[in-house]
């Protein structure tokens, strides 16, 4: 049976939806709670399907920050860890920055505690943090983000400062700290990882 990919305002995630999408976590009971609390702070729900049943889904906004067009990736969990679905999933974000920002750039960023989702920011360009120190521009954009996502005490040369969040729901296959990102997990500590995608890129979905 194929799976299908569609999107709905976080809003009108019902009850039970938001149960079902709960049970695909690690700890259906413990995640639960906080994917509701999730949604009322992010503006679109990305699920995937197989017929009638759930199998992934991540929550993101899609704004301009100072006028630049932007995607902010929230909680995210693929169920059973299948690449195939992560890609899908990645596939209609792009494709929903493509239509709502058409013939631009466009940022994508996460706020991380040491697991990022790789398939978010595959062939995506200038990816900070990296082990080239970055530039006036680039430390900017990292205080604007993080001050976007919440985040305090904020190191705008390694991207990394601390939140006051009760969890991050990231359970996406094979996540792990990529190497392009120089992220360094530490105790208490979150990361902002962000990329271009660049226009062609978008224009290929």
């Amino acid at each position: 049976m194929p799976t299908t990919v569609t999107n709905q305002d976080c809003c009108t995630l019902t009850d039970l939806e938001k149960e079902d999408l709960a049970n695909l976590a690690v700890d259906p009971s413990g995640s639960l709670g906080l994917l509701s609390k999730e949604a009322d702070k992010w503006v679109t729900a990305f699920v995937s399907k197989q017929g009638d049943k759930a199998n992934g889904f991540c929550f993101a906004t899609l704004e301009r920050i100072g006028g630049t067009p932007c995607v902010l990736i929230g909680p995210a969990i693929i169920g059973g860890g299948k690449t195939n679905v992560a890609k899908g999933i990645v596939s209609a974000v792009r494709k929903k920055a493509k239509v709502a920002f058409p013939d631009e750039d466009v940022i994508f960023a996460a706020c991380v505690d040491g697991i990022l989702p790789e398939a978010v920011f595959d062939k995506l360009e200038e990816p900070q943090p990296s082990a080239v120190k970055p530039g006036g521009e680039e430390r900017a954009w990292g205080r604007r983000l993080a001050k976007r996502f919440d985040v305090t005490d904020f190191s705008d040369t390694k991207m990394v400062g601390k939140s006051s969040s009760e969890s991050f729901l990231f359970e996406w296959p094979e996540a792990s700290a990529a190497d392009s990102f120089k992220i360094k997990p530490s105790k208490g500590s979150v990361t902002i990882a962000w990329a271009w995608a660049m226009v062609e890129l978008l224009d290929s979905y």
